[in-house]
């Protein structure tokens, strides 16, 4: 993870732990949102050699949750309520894939942001949405 988004103050998540373990690099854009670069690894492979599609949702996930964090930061927790993926193409392993997540909106309870994982050539693969609970400031999670 780029120091940039480390420095989010990221309290007791595991976006780190999962970054380094399915070996993305993120960094935050500065008009707000975030940039993953990914090489999906052997190990994360489906029964037709792909990627498992559980691991791009995690990532998905994560990147969602990193591009409303660097938007917002009073925001301290943002749990996902929902999310929606569209598997468009198949993920090749061992092939490089940036994944660019953007808020859409920011309300006081929720906040919508999306994905978008392309190849090295600029082709889209995969899109996602998700959608998260909001707390703001040093209120407690409900």
């Amino acid at each position: 993870m780029s120091e940039s988004a480390a420095g989010i103050g990221w309290g007791k998540s595991r976006h780190r732990d999962r970054a380094e373990l399915l070996g993305y690099e993120v960094e935050l854009t500065p008009e707000g949102g975030s940039r993953a670069r990914w090489r999906p690894s052997p190990f994360m492979s489906n029964s037709l050699g792909r990627v498992h599609g559980g691991l791009v949702g995690t990532l998905v996930d994560d990147v969602a949750a990193m591009a409303l964090r660097s938007t917002d930061p009073t925001i301290v927790t943002s749990p996902t309520v929902t999310m929606h993926i569209d598997y468009l193409r198949p993920l090749a392993l061992g092939e490089d894939y940036v994944c660019t997540g953007e808020v859409l909106r920011i309300g006081g309870r929720l906040a919508v942001a999306d994905v978008r994982i392309a190849d090295a050539d600029g082709t889209l693969c995969v899109r996602g949405s998700a959608t998260f609970a909001v707390t703001r400031g040093g209120a407690a999670p409900q």
